[in-house]
């Protein structure tokens, strides 16, 4: 008689198939990248929840900083000195002017702001010992809107919205040049990486002032000889008929 191995039921293990270990090892397989695949997203998004979070509570922060002074009349002061300045170049003198941050900033504020870039707002000036740290507001959305070159997807998504932009660094200048070397940089308060301030100047600055390079020399405005910076003012000095040796930051 032969026995109907098909039909036993004596508790025995079935015997599985080549192919459906397979399958059973294919399905698992799948199961382990998907469950990755979920971690590397789950991580991106915190993390972006997380710089979307520190961005908010620094944007409130910032709100409750207290702005410069703006005004008219320190606009208009600060025009008359530069008019003076050309005026006492031309006549050979070099006769040095104090500006303050409130007569700068409320120049740029109330003069200079019709010209500023597309998404590009608020500059603001802190006058340090030798040094400048300057501020913006940055709305880059405008700014990409304004863009000839599109951003890769990474920056896309890392780069919207309105934020603060600050730089600082030391300032001098002799001989109607000037140098600044930028030694910060930050949005938000948040210090951006090398790459980050390389690409920002590549996509957003250059195409609108080609060969622009904030670490070397260039020619100062107004026909300015040079400025001192000092804390919370400077020193301007128009062009002198005696030039002294040129220098260099080291």
């Amino acid at each position: 008689m032969v026995r109907d191995d098909a039909n036993r039921d004596d508790g025995s293990p079935d015997e599985i198939s080549p192919d459906e270990i397979s399958r059973e090892e294919i399905r698992m397989t799948r199961n382990r990248v998907t469950d990755r695949r979920r971690v590397r997203i789950g991580n991106r998004c915190r993390a972006f929840l997380l710089t979307l979070a520190v961005w908010n509570v620094l944007a409130v922060v910032r709100a409750a900083a207290p702005e410069p002074v703006i005004s008219q009349e320190a606009a208009e002061t600060a025009a008359d000195k530069i008019a003076q300045i050309q005026r006492e170049t031309l006549a050979g003198s070099a006769i040095p002017l104090i500006f303050t941050e409130e007569e700068a900033n409320s120049y740029l504020s109330i003069i200079v702001a019709p010209d500023y870039p597309s998404g590009l707002s608020e500059i603001r000036l802190n006058f340090l010992d030798a040094r400048l740290r300057g501020t913006a507001d940055m709305d880059f959305d405008e700014v990409k809107r304004a863009s000839e070159k599109p951003l890769p997807p990474m920056m896309e998504v890392m780069l919207f919205g309105e934020h603060t932009l600050t730089v600082e660094g030391p300032f001098r200048s002799l001989n109607g040049r000037g140098e600044f070397r930028m030694e910060a940089v930050s949005l938000d308060g948040i210090p951006l990486p090398l790459f980050m301030v390389d690409f920002m100047l590549d996509h957003f600055i250059r195409p609108r002032f080609p060969g622009f390079d904030p670490n070397r020399l260039f020619a100062l405005p107004f026909s300015m000889d040079r400025i001192e910076i000092l804390p919370a003012h400077l020193r301007l000095f128009g062009q002198s008929p005696n030039p002294v040796e040129a220098f260099h930051l080291d």
